[in-house]
C-alpha cells in the first residue's frame, strides 16, 4: 500500500471516530429525561382526565407555574449543555473542566426533575387513596405494574 491510500484510509477512520464520538455526546448531553408516565399511550393527562375538575385543575395551575418559574433553569440547562460542547471540542482538552461542566449539568436536570416530584407529592396530598392507586399505574414503569399486577 503507498504512502498516499495510507494516509486517507487513517484520515478517513479518524473522521469516522469522530463522528461516532459526537454522536455518542450529542445524544448523552441533550437525551431527554422525561419521566415515562409523560410519553405513555395516554400520558399522565389520561390520568388528570380522570380526576375529579378541582383536583385536575389545581395540578394544571401549580404545574403552569412550575413552568413558568423553570423557563430559566431550562434556558441555563441549554447554555451550559453548549458550554460543555465547547469545552470537548477545544484544543487543547481541558477534563477537568468538561468534567465539572457535565456534573453542574447533571445538578441542574436533577433540581428540574426534584421540582417535577414535588408537584406530584403535592397532587397526591390532595387525593383519595383511590385516586393515589390510579396515580400509581401511571407511575410505574410497564413491567412492574404487570408483576403488581399478578401478587
Amino acid at each position: 500500500m503507498n504512502t498516499r491510500a495510507l494516509k486517507l484510509t487513517v484520515f478517513f477512520s479518524l473522521l469516522l471516530n469522530m463522528l461516532l464520538i459526537g454522536v455518542m455526546i450529542g445524544y448523552f448531553l441533550s437525551h431527554d429525561s422525561h419521566p415515562r408516565f409523560i410519553h405513555r399511550e395516554g400520558g399522565f393527562n389520561s390520568f388528570l382526565k380522570s380526576l375529579p375538575e378541582e383536583k385536575a385543575v389545581l395540578y394544571r395551575d401549580h404545574s403552569a407555574t412550575l413552568r413558568k418559574s423553570h423557563r430559566e433553569q431550562h434556558r441555563r440547562i441549554r447554555h451550559l449543555r453548549q458550554q460543555a460542547v465547547d469545552v470537548l471540542i477545544a484544543e487543547p482538552f481541558d477534563t477537568g473542566l468538561f468534567k465539572q461542566k457535565l456534573l453542574e449539568l447533571h445538578r441542574l436536570r436533577a433540581d428540574a426533575k426534584q421540582s417535577q416530584s414535588l408537584a406530584i407529592v403535592q397532587l397526591a396530598e390532595q387525593l383519595s387513596v383511590a385516586e393515589r392507586r390510579a396515580l400509581s399505574e401511571h407511575l410505574l414503569p410497564d413491567h412492574r405494574r404487570n408483576k403488581r399486577a399478578q401478587r
